[in-house]
């Protein structure tokens, strides 16, 4: 028998099917690990040469770059052209199906209560209100109703003096005193006239007060402070002149009781001559004149008199 000396122990060998598992599993991670050492050398050899290479070409496609559609003009709709007539020769059963003809459901009429009350109304049973006379006034007697100084011949007559009334001098009308009896113009009772309407006497204000004429020449003595509107800057006096006629033709309202002012300045070692317009309560009556003239297209500038 062997003896077993001190300080040593007693192993038994291990079974054969474990030590063959064991040496499997082995020979599996170093396979793997191989590879993975393989797949990163090569990866890093590839990114070497890539580098060195410069820029990776790009293979050309072997087919063509552009391809011509197979219908250029777009796919046939089922309604254009001749499509409809193949409907009906693929389908003949379809033309007989159309000819079928539904009417549409009726409208609501009248309801008999509506009947009566027309019924009612036309035959004269109902009354008009106030107990006003239903009866039907010709031309001649809406003018005789309507009633002037001047006799109206007709509808036209009528119109004309509607659309342009006579200016009343004023800015109101006073009725017309009655006419003294007996003297023979009539023994009808007065008729009093009615009050112009207010854009008559408007007009007539507006036409009284004209449009200053241009300055001939140059106003030097405007005081200092007075709000002004410039009109534009001229080499000449004839240019300013020339100007204020044609926007008192162009702004005729705009300028109307308006003062023209010209001005002679010195600019850039030249002489000019101003354009003004005077007649403005305070500067913000002058800046809102300008504003106006320039919502018209025309050229305006608020200053004040130095």
């Amino acid at each position: 028998m062997a003896s077993i000396t001190e300080g040593e122990t007693r192993r038994d060998p291990p079974p054969p099917q474990r030590g063959r598992r064991k040496a499997a599993l082995q020979m599996i991670w170093l396979c793997i690990s191989l590879g993975t050492m393989v797949a990163v050398g090569l990866w890093g050899y590839r990114l070497l040469l890539r580098e060195a290479a410069g820029t990776p070409m790009v293979h050309a496609s072997s087919g063509p770059v552009r391809t011509a559609p197979t219908a250029p003009g777009g796919s046939l709709a089922q309604n254009i052209g001749l499509s409809v007539n193949a409907v009906l020769a693929r389908n003949p059963d379809a033309a007989s199906e159309s000819d079928v003809v539904i009417l549409a459901p009726q409208s609501a009429g009248l309801t008999r209560e509506d009947l009566s009350q027309q019924s009612r109304y036309m035959s004269g049973a109902g009354a008009l209100p106030n107990g006003m006379p239903d009866e039907v006034l010709s031309a001649g007697d809406v003018l005789q109703i309507a009633g002037d100084d001047a006799p109206v011949d007709s509808i036209d007559d009528l119109l004309a003096q509607l659309i342009n009334p006579p200016v009343v001098e004023g800015a109101t009308a006073q009725a017309a005193p009655p006419a003294a009896q007996g003297s023979g113009q009539g023994s009808g009772p007065a008729v009093m006239r009615p009050q112009p309407r207010p854009r008559s006497a408007v007009y007539a204000a507006a036409a009284a007060t004209p449009v200053a004429p241009a300055p001939q020449t140059i106003a030097s003595d405007v005081a200092a402070g007075t709000p002004l509107v410039q009109l534009g800057a001229f080499p000449s006096t004839q240019g300013a002149t020339a100007e204020w006629e044609r926007l008192s033709r162009n702004f005729t309202d705009f300028l109307r009781g308006k003062t023209p002012v010209i001005q002679q300045a010195t600019n850039g070692g030249n002489v000019i001559y101003r354009l003004r317009a005077s007649g403005f309560a305070d500067l913000d009556d002058a800046r809102r004149f300008c504003a106006l003239m320039v919502a018209a297209n025309g050229a305006c500038i608020p200053v004040q008199a130095s």
